[in-house]
């Protein structure tokens, strides 16, 4: 696996990155993470809206051809 010189720390358990997370993920559940982490955002912002946000109510009208009305 290719790992950047300028990220990595050398220590005592071998190669690690900055958070101290080995970088060892493959790449579909990397995927796989991201969409669901996406999936779950616009979630939580739909939940968001259901509960914060109240439409306001108004009257609709549309006007009706007077043949139709004589069917």
């Amino acid at each position: 696996m290719y790992y950047h010189a300028t990220s990595l720390k050398i220590s005592g358990g071998g190669v690690k990155s900055f958070s101290g997370i080995a970088r060892d993920m493959p790449s579909l559940m990397r995927l796989l993470f991201f969409v669901g982490l996406f999936c779950g955002v616009i979630f939580v912002a739909a939940a968001a809206l259901v509960a914060f946000v109240e439409p306001a109510p108004r009257e609709m009208s549309q006007p009706v051809k007077p043949e139709l009305l004589n069917k």
